[in-house]
Formats: C-alpha cells, sequence, structure tokens
C-alpha cells in the first residue's frame, strides 16, 4: 500500500511517515500543492494524505486538480490541516474528502482513519 503525504511541515511529514512506514505502507511525499500534484500523477499512490494550507496552491485546489484527472480521481484522500474552521472542514467534506483530521492530531487516531478508508475503499482489511 503506498501512501503520498503532502504537508509543508517537514516535521509532520517525518512523523507521519515514520508511523505508516511501521504499519509497512510504503511513504512518498511532497512539500507543497504543485509537487503534491506532480507526485501523485506519477506515483498513483492508494490514498493520499493532504494539508490544506501550504505554498503554490492549497489543498483544497490540490484536491480538485487531482478529483479532476481520471488517473487520481479515485484515490482516497484524508486532509489533516490546521485549518479547523467550520467553513473549511464544511467545504472538504462537501468537495468529498474521505476524511478531515485536525492538527494538532494524534497519530494512531490518523492511523485508525487510514485503515478505515483503505477498507472502505476494499484496499485493506480492518483487523
Amino acid at each position: 500500500m503506498k501512501v503520498l503525504v503532502v504537508d509543508d511541515e517537514p516535521d509532520v511529514v517525518e512523523m507521519v511517515s515514520f508511523r505508516l512506514r511501521k504499519e509497512g505502507y510504503e511513504v512518498i511525499s511532497a512539500h507543497d500543492g504543485p509537487s503534491g500534484v506532480a507526485v501523485a500523477l506519477a506515483k498513483l499512490p492508494d490514498l493520499i494524505i493532504l494539508d490544506v494550507m501550504m505554498p503554490g496552491i492549497d489543498g483544497f485546489q490540490v484536491f480538485d486538480r487531482l478529483k479532476a484527472d481520471q488517473r487520481t480521481a479515485n484515490i482516497p484522500v484524508v486532509m489533516l490541516t490546521a485549518k479547523a474552521d467550520s467553513p473549511s472542514v464544511a467545504k472538504g467534506w462537501m468537495q468529498g474528502v474521505d476524511s478531515y483530521i485536525t492538527k494538532p492530531f494524534d497519530v494512531e487516531d490518523l492511523v485508525k482513519s487510514i485503515k478505515g478508508v483503505l477498507a472502505f475503499y476494499g484496499k485493506e482489511k480492518l483487523t
């Protein structure tokens, strides 16, 4: 299972990547919106963890671009962001994200959410 982490905070990418690798996931990363789109199109991950506030283009724009491309339209997306205000959370759900987790976050809750989303799509069995 390949997971793409798109976040401009190196500490977040490192912590999430470390924990996911412990779970057996292959982890790739990008550190801004444009490279997140490029890496997703090039690597076609099984799931994308996406921050909202990033340089270049924000996570909502990344999400729209990925959903507009046939190659990435069906990849599940977990938003992981400090944008915890009601309009941002509502926008994420209305766009169609599979999970919306706000920072600060518990990495174990993130792992559970990822496993749940992948199980929903039939890509992983919950244990």
